[in-house]
């Protein structure tokens, strides 16, 4: 019987369908289940972008004075709304992370309990799809400084003493990767609604405003690709020399002064609108307007090394801003030069410092106000110098703009100097009249009591700001 029973065959095909069935079942629940994961996948990735979206947009907005929320909290309640509303899932099923990255970015990851025919039958089985998304503000937000100092050892921003900055509706950045890429010493004081250092900050928190922020991205210089006009030819080959000899208001006209220019005195000088080249950009131009002294500054200019001086043995002029100090020198330390209780005024003005020796001083009690070019090649920006640096070395002695004056009271537009360094050594405010000034350069250097004033009154003029130095763009994702 037992024989028999082995020979049989009377019941192969329910065995063989008892095995099959659930092969083929579990088969078909795995190939749903991983067509939901994948779905799912991308319905949260596509989650995650609209959230961190929405939450870089809250960057552009400042902070929010009536929110008791920290940033990141705020970012990440941004972000859980946003992706319950793509989702429509309860809160339970939804993990949300969210995090401001620096001044710029925003990261959101979410995780997504997703219920599969699988979890129905393996009841230790948790699928979870997860996905993330940077985005960014692109033409960040309004700016009032950038300092570009490409070299990690030293810092971007300086103020000691009492020196102060005030900026308005803005961001003040450095670029510096050093410990003390913004620094402020003593009772130095610096207040902006965003204060970003590429490396970390230096002083006490009495001495900042602000939402500061360590190791940001370094901003890319925005104005490197606007294409600056070319100088004509030396319509002054000498020094101009305003002393009051004149008699009344003085008009300057635009043109290139080769020589550079010196105001002084009790005299007034009006600029007329248009573009002043000052200095030369060749080596021959530069040796003929300073003379046989001249060898040791380019060295000096070029490379870092000693020498150099205000004069050679001869007495002949030289340009080093050191030589400001001097009072038998000063009128030449610069390429322009406003100094004693003279004044310098002017609309529709761009300055256009052309050398490597091209100084711009204002100095002792000189009064200045001046505003930038509405139209043009110079639209916004006020003061402006060509690169002379080689290309790929920081080796190259920055060229200044010194500002000791008590009476400089409005530069209105852009000041544009990314490989100068910017001095304040002054007791009183640097541009509180002007509606708006914005500062990018290679260093901030500010001691004494100077407030160095940054409005951003821009619906007030009509000099524009530059693109790419205000919110004017939007947000964008990262990869």
């Amino acid at each position: 019987m037992f024989r028999n029973f082995l020979k049989a065959d009377g019941g192969s095909v329910l065995v063989l369908f008892a095995i099959i069935v659930p092969v083929m079942s579990g088969a078909t629940l795995y190939a749903v289940d991983y067509s939901m994961m994948v779905n799912a996948r991308t319905t949260v990735q596509h989650a995650a972008d609209a959230a961190a979206l929405a939450a870089s947009r809250q960057l552009g907005l400042g902070p929010n004075p009536s929110s008791p929320q920290e940033p990141d909290a705020l970012m990440t309640a941004i972000a859980r709304s946003v992706a319950r509303a793509n989702l429509a899932v309860d809160d339970d099923a939804l993990g949300v992370k969210a995090y401001q990255e620096d001044m710029a970015r925003v990261f959101v990851e979410l995780t997504l309990d997703v219920e599969t025919p699988l979890k129905l039958f393996l009841g230790d089985y948790e699928p979870v799809v997860r996905a993330n998304a940077t985005a960014e503000l692109y033409g960040v937000r309004n700016i009032c400084v950038i300092a570009l100092q490409p070299d990690g050892g030293f810092p971007g921003v300086e103020l000691v003493d009492s020196a102060r900055i005030h900026g308005g509706d803005c961001g003040i950045y450095s670029n510096s990767s050093a410990p003390d890429s913004i620094r402020a010493f003593e009772s130095a004081f610096i207040r902006a609604p965003y204060i970003c250092s590429g490396g970390g900050f230096d002083g006490a928190a009495s001495n900042f405003d602000g939402q500061m922020t360590s190791d940001c991205s370094p901003l890319t210089d925005p104005l490197k690709d606007r294409v600056l006009p070319v100088a004509p030819p030396c319509t002054h080959d000498t020094r101009v020399v305003f002393d009051g000899s004149g008699g009344g208001v003085e008009q300057l006209w635009p043109g290139h002064y080769c020589g550079g220019i010196t105001i002084r005195g009790e005299t007034q000088v009006e600029m007329q609108p248009g573009i002043y080249y000052i200095g030369t950009d060749t080596l021959e131009g530069a040796l003929t307007a300073l003379n046989g002294g001249a060898m040791a500054s380019l060295s000096k200019a070029f490379f870092g090394a000693g020498g150099g001086g205000a004069s050679d043995p001869d007495g002949n002029e030289t340009r080093d801003s050191e030589a400001c100090d001097d009072p038998a020198l000063k009128a030449t330390c610069g390429a322009l030069v406003v100094m004693e209780n003279s004044s310098l005024t002017g609309e529709n003005v761009a300055i256009f410092a052309q050398g490597p020796f091209d100084h711009t001083a204002f100095l002792d009690q000189a009064h200045v106000s001046l505003s930038a070019p509405v139209t043009g090649d110079l639209a916004g920006i006020l003061l402006v110098s060509r690169p002379v640096c080689p290309a790929g070395t920081n080796r190259c002695h920055p060229r200044k703009l010194l500002i000791t004056s008590d009476s400089v009271r409005s530069l209105l537009g852009t000041i544009y100097l990314p490989e100068d360094n910017i001095e304040i050594d002054t007791d009183m405010g640097i541009s509180e009249e002007a509606a708006f000034t914005i500062v990018v350069a290679r260093q901030l250097f500010a001691k004494n009591t100077p407030t160095l004033v940054l409005n951003t009154d821009y619906e007030s003029t009509t000099v524009p700001v530059p693109d790419g130095l205000s919110l004017k763009s939007g947000v964008r994702l990262r990869n």
